[in-house]
């Protein structure tokens, strides 16, 4: 059995014994020594880790925050936290913190296993909102987005390195959904995207004679991002994508916002939130790469996607390209703020 296998994710004990505080105490210094931006900048003394563990035993007695923990043969490699306690406009969302692993057991999927079980205690309290920061452009940030996380933003200077001076943090937050509905990077040649877009295009062939799989032809991930919508357990259950789209110059100076296309948007089940869900996170990616408006097409017949999107906020616009001339078809568009 492999080091991974045998590794175990559990919540804290209702009550931290010193020898559990003393092993957390030894992940923390390893983990900041190894260069862990968790608070420190220099390696602490096993006293101050240890008083820190205490404090967050004691917040989670009184229910103010949760911990888990990762065990390979009874030693504790790996921890993270949940910090319930929010102020009153805040009590949908939580905090996501202090995230370690032991130099020793990296590479191993630990993290995220940790991370997978706070988000799911999160969802089964009904909290929609986490939030979280990491150092900037760090393989803590591509772990995050990974797993769904979305960048809004960084703070330059925010925090002091070993190599002195400061560094930037980036902010990051994740929305779930019922049931702990979430939305994930993905890509569409992925067996689990396939089946998605086989069933809608099977859906769209049935009710309008077309199945639309030209919408993802020649894909490239420049300036493009394919989302996979999952449930609780994991299951895949919509997905949707963005690429961009070249528009002719409207105005005197021939400069036009950047835009993207919406393509392929699908949900499994109706009337559960599924691609609003996704429709939500693509938004905010394509803003974050740059892009100030969204477009996309859909067959005037198709009355349900068309109130779909006009409920989140897309207006009929001018064609463009093939859809030109085509009485079938529908463009819309929305504008993103700068």
């Amino acid at each position: 059995m492999s080091a991974a296998e045998d590794t175990r994710i559990e919540g804290w004990p209702a009550e931290l014994s010193d020898g559990a505080l003393g092993q957390l105490a030894a992940l923390l210094q390893a983990s900041v020594a190894a260069g862990a931006s968790i608070g420190w900048v220099d390696t602490p003394s096993e006293a101050t880790a240890l008083a820190f563990w205490r404090n967050c035993s004691e917040a989670a007695a009184r229910g103010e925050r949760s911990g888990w923990w990762a065990l390979q043969q009874g030693r504790v490699v790996g921890s993270v936290q949940v910090v319930w306690q929010q102020p009153e406009n805040g009590a949908h969302r939580v905090d996501l913190v202090k995230l370690m692993v032991h130099p020793e057991a990296r590479r191993a999927g630990i993290a995220s296993r940790l991370m997978d079980a706070a988000e799911a205690e999160v969802a089964r309290r009904g909290r929609r909102l986490i939030v979280l920061d990491t150092w900037r452009a760090s393989p803590a940030e591509g772990l995050y987005w990974q797993r769904g996380y979305q960048r809004s933003g960084f703070i330059p200077d925010y925090a002091l390195t070993t190599a002195g001076g400061a560094g930037a943090t980036r902010v990051m937050f994740k929305r779930l959904g019922t049931g702990g509905l979430q939305v994930r990077p993905g890509t569409p040649d992925a067996p689990e995207a396939q089946a998605l877009l086989d069933a809608l295009s099977a859906e769209l062939l049935q009710n309008y004679g077309s199945d639309g799989r030209s919408g993802l032809a020649n894909w490239s991930p420049q300036g493009s991002t394919f989302a996979l919508a999952r449930t609780g357990n994991g299951e895949p259950i919509g997905c949707g994508a963005f690429r961009p789209l070249a528009l002719p110059a409207t105005d005197g100076e021939g400069a036009t916002p950047r835009c993207a296309e919406i393509k392929r948007m699908y949900a499994r089940e109706r009337g559960q939130g599924i691609g609003q869900a996704v429709l939500a996170w693509l938004t905010h990616e394509a803003w974050t790469r740059g892009y100030r408006e969204l477009r996309l097409a859909t067959r005037r017949a198709n009355t349900r996607a068309r109130r779909f999107y006009a409920a989140q906020g897309f207006t009929e616009c001018a064609p463009w390209g093939r859809y030109v001339g085509r009485a079938e078809s529908v463009c819309m568009g929305l504008a993103l703020d700068d």
